[in-house]
């Protein structure tokens, strides 16, 4: 799978914002954690795909952009462009970050 990370403050608190492209399950995934707790802490989520009751196999990446919205978060837009371009590729050995500025810092194709 693809793993798109970019680094957001979610009302004073850091968050890791997870978007990726999901090659055997041919689907987009969105994940948002806070980096200010354990990694089992039972609030460690914000948001996660595997959580919300209305993601189908049929949800697109435009649900997770209005997500983030909802969340009052946004990402670059150059990282949803990247996501796109995963799915119409099919890519799925991808690690990829993003700097603040909305830039790529890293790219890594395994």
């Amino acid at each position: 799978m693809s793993q798109h990370f970019y680094q957001s403050i979610h009302h004073g608190r850091p968050v890791c914002i997870l978007m990726g492209w999901d090659r055997p399950l041919q689907r987009h995934f969105l994940v948002v954690s806070y980096t200010d707790l354990p990694r089992d802490a039972e609030d460690e989520y914000l948001y996660s795909n595997l959580l919300d009751r209305h993601v189908t196999r049929y949800t697109d990446l435009l649900y997770y952009a209005a997500k983030l919205a909802d969340l009052d978060l946004v990402v670059p837009n150059r990282l949803l462009q990247e996501l796109a371009r995963d799915a119409a590729h099919d890519i799925g050995t991808r690690t990829v970050n993003y700097a603040p500025d909305g830039t790529i810092a890293s790219d890594i194709k395994a």
